[in-house]
């Protein structure tokens, strides 16, 4: 509010957001500020919600994971009920999956938008707008990072638990016992990882290619992500146009070779031998 009254050309909002009206006006302004704080406290309101059950979720599948280990260490693979609890332990990571996928994978690709983000705003910087740095970029991906974490914690407790199955004296078990166990050791051997639909994988190897590697409250600091994120930009969009050219390279020489052995195939006919040999050719 300070800056209201000491400058009014200078107008800054808590996050840089395009406002769809004209906030030259004092009751604009104001009404844009109160636009960007609705919003801002909406976005945090929905992430506690969203992160407090997806951590619900991952406590649920870690005490299950323990009690199926301690079962199997104390009782042994006899007991049926370690496989009745592993079913159910089942249809709990499928739950888990059908749940937090959809809305992961749309913070993602909202979270890639990122750098779009901050090209406008250096080009509203360069314009002499005013804008000031993002103050909304450390925002970003805090669902993949809770995500990334239940994931994490989850697949820890599954590897002690194929641990504990396979230290166990299956080989003095009866065939059936042997075989239950065997689907159990199967089972957990899959990675227990959130993806959406089997295509996007939520893991830490997609974390830390996605995730800024510095902060960027600094001045410099936030200068130097801003190189970054616009070598990384301009080097996506050389590589997509020299794929493109040779795309296309590949493309009109293909449709040259073709009307090449049209022709010959029209005026010599089959007789040549020359066209076979830029068939083999085109084929290559």
């Amino acid at each position: 509010m300070v800056v209201l009254f000491y400058d009014f050309n200078y107008r800054q909002f808590l996050i840089q957001t395009w406002i769809p009206w004209n906030t030259n006006e004092i009751s604009t302004y104001l009404l844009a500020n109160l636009f960007v704080n609705t919003m801002i406290f909406t976005c945090q309101m929905a992430h506690v919600v969203f992160a407090s059950v997806m951590l619900t979720f991952t406590f649920q599948i870690s005490a299950w994971i323990t009690i199926l280990q301690r079962y199997l260490e104390t009782r042994g693979p006899v007991d049926q009920k370690i496989y009745k609890y592993h079913e159910t332990l089942i249809h709990i990571i499928i739950d888990y999956n059908k749940i937090f996928s959809g809305p992961l994978y749309v913070e993602t690709l909202c979270s890639s938008l990122w750098p779009c983000g901050i090209a406008m705003t250096l080009i509203r910087m360069s314009q002499g707008s005013g804008c000031r740095e993002d103050k909304g970029a450390g925002l970003s991906n805090r669902l993949l990072t809770t995500a990334v974490t239940g994931s994490i914690q989850a697949e820890l407790q599954m590897e002690r638990l194929h641990e504990s199955s396979y230290m166990s004296k299956w080989y003095e078990e009866t065939p059936k016992v042997r075989r239950d166990l065997l689907i159990l050791m199967t089972r957990t051997t899959k990675s227990i990882t959130v993806n959406y639909r089997l295509f996007v994988t939520f893991d830490r190897e997609c974390l830390a290619k996605i995730r800024k590697p510095w902060n960027t409250d600094e001045i410099w600091a936030y200068l130097l992500a801003n190189v970054y994120v616009t070598i990384m930009v301009l080097t996506y969009v050389l590589v997509l146009a020299m794929f493109t050219s040779v795309e296309l390279a590949f493309t009109f020489q293909t449709s040259a070779c073709l009307k090449v052995l049209q022709t010959y195939m029209e005026t010599r006919g089959p007789a040549d031998q020359i066209i076979y040999q830029y068939h083999d050719t085109l084929i290559q």
